[in-house]
């Protein structure tokens, strides 16, 4: 194994993390539901905010749908803000970039074990977010940041 050095670190640091917006229902009916038919949607959102020359927020935003045919049987939204901090001065337009990209590898894991917890406390049968393509996600924000000319 090897020891890692101060050098072997990122220049910016998740420094702290907080649920700052969490929401879920679940319909009366749930239980006498054929829950094998049930299909689940993930959709996410993310962003990052730049505070300061070397402070920085980064969001993640999680919505969960339980459907059967088009009703919602129950629904899960969390939102995730992570703080960061950079050892050096950053320009911010590629600080507030990368806070966007990294929301989804710094907070994900954070969200799944919310999710699963929330669920079983409401009740439902727990289910594993699954592990994401952070690089085919991330390709997907470079190429939409190269599209407008870099300026999002």
């Amino acid at each position: 194994m090897r020891k890692l050095r101060s050098d072997d670190l990122h220049n910016i640091q998740l420094k702290t993390i907080r649920v700052v917006s969490l929401s879920c229902f679940v319909d009366d009916n749930y239980h006498s539901l054929d829950n094998e038919k049930i299909k689940v949607e993930t959709n996410i959102g993310n962003y990052g905010e730049v505070i300061s020359d070397t402070e920085g927020k980064t969001y993640l935003k999680t919505k969960i749908q339980g459907k059967k045919e088009d009703q919602v049987v129950f629904q899960i939204e969390v939102v995730y803000e992570g703080l960061c901090i950079s050892k050096k001065i950053l320009d911010k337009k590629e600080y507030e970039f990368f806070l966007k990209v990294q929301s989804i590898p710094m907070l994900w894991s954070y969200t799944r074990e919310t999710v699963n917890n929330i669920m079983v406390k409401m009740g439902l049968k727990p289910i594993l977010l699954p592990v994401l393509n952070i690089t085919e996600i991330i390709q997907g924000i470079n190429k939409s940041k190269e599209d407008v000319g870099g300026d999002q």
